[in-house]
Order: C-alpha cells, then structure tokens, then sequence
C-alpha cells in the first residue's frame, strides 16, 4: 500500500484562511509567470485599468503594485462555481473572470503586483484633515473602529486580506464602501460589520484621504 503524504498547512498572518497543499491529491500550485500576466492584462485588462494597471478613469481600481495573493482572492471572488453564487458582483468583472483559469489568475495577479503604482489626488482636499482622523481614531461613539488597525499606518495593508489603499482611486473607495453589503457583504466578512457604522460623508472623506497617501508596489 502506497503511503499518503502528509498535508502541509500553513496558516496566514492574521487571516482565517488555513491553505492546505497535497502534491500527491491535488498537484503543484499554478507558477505565476507575469509575462503571460502582462499579455492578458494587456490584451482584457487595459481598457478599464491601463495597461500597467493604472487606470486613466477615476471609477476604475489601481491594480499596480496590489499584493498578489489579494488580486488572486479578488478574481476568484467574481468566480460563481456551478450551482453557487459569486462573492463579488460586478456586471463587468463577473464575465471576465469566469473564463480565467488559475494559472491566468496567477499570472495577472503577478504581472500587476510588480507595476509601480501612480499617484491620486483627493476628491475635495478639504476632507483629507476629517478623514484622516476617521482612520487613525474612527468614531468611536458611533462603534466605528480606527481603519489603520488593518490598513497600517501608511495605508500598505496586510496581504492577503487586508489591500493595498495607499494611492487608491478616490471615487472607486468610496463606491465600494457605498456598495459593500450589497455587492460584497456577507455574515462572516469583517467589513461587513464595519461599514453599517459609517456615514455616507465619511466614506468620501476616508476616500480622499487614502488618495493622497503615497502609494507603493508590493514588490
């Protein structure tokens, strides 16, 4: 009788999400190649998020220098295997994602990872001061927790689950914060817990203040 190898689990730092790998049961993990990355993205991607993954239209998110594993987890998200729904809707991204196999996914998630990302401006410099407050020191009569406890002091983030904010459009943060329960909500989804306790106002002001914080690649 042929011996089963050992699983090997590792888990994350801070994350719920244990990965657990059988080169035996399952095979190799895809090897991210980010030239064939960069011929998707080139070819799919660009028309929305440029063809580093800087988009020129203010509605669309900096890939740029995002954590690999978090582009990864995002594309799988817009995934809706058989008989399930999607964890992330999106008339646009849903039909894209669905045909990329998990080499493709690492291959993206690798070539925009690598890309230096460019710089934003607030919406209304005005609200930088009030957004900066909410994320250092939330709000806490109204339960809103400080966001740099997982976004970090320069808005980095924490991979995988935590993104990149630093430098991140302005009007896409805050149409995610808008649409979170509805597009991207669920019971066991730490956000989904905090943005019930956010102000419209507020999303525009933490959004600002992001925009103006220095963005750098994950690289």
């Amino acid at each position: 009788m042929k011996l089963m190898r050992h699983l090997v689990c590792s888990l994350a730092f801070g994350a719920s999400q244990v990965v657990c790998a059988s080169a035996q049961a399952q095979g190799a993990a895809p090897v991210a190649d980010p030239s064939q990355g960069e011929v998707i993205a080139k070819g799919v991607c660009a028309a929305c998020h440029g063809p580093d993954g800087n988009p020129s239209q203010k509605d669309y998110p900096r890939l740029a220098g995002q954590f690999h594993e978090y582009l990864e987890k995002q594309l799988r998200a817009f995934q809706a295997p058989a008989g399930q729904r999607a964890h992330r809707k999106s008339p646009v991204m849903q039909p894209l994602a669905a045909g990329l196999t998990s080499q493709q996914i690492v291959d993206l998630a690798a070539f925009y990872s690598r890309q230096t990302p460019a710089s934003a401006s607030p919406v209304d410099p005005g609200r930088v001061a009030a957004g900066r407050r909410l994320y250092f020191e939330g709000n806490i009569p109204d339960g809103l927790p400080a966001c740099v406890s997982c976004h970090r002091v320069d808005g980095s983030g924490m991979a995988p689950d935590f993104p990149r904010l630093a430098g991140q459009q302005p009007a896409y943060v805050s149409t995610q914060l808008h649409g979170w329960l509805e597009n991207r909500g669920g019971p066991a989804k730490l956000m989904s817990m905090i943005v019930p306790h956010l102000k419209p106002e507020e999303m525009e002001e933490v959004a600002d203040f992001l925009a103006q914080l220095k963005a750098e690649s994950s690289r």
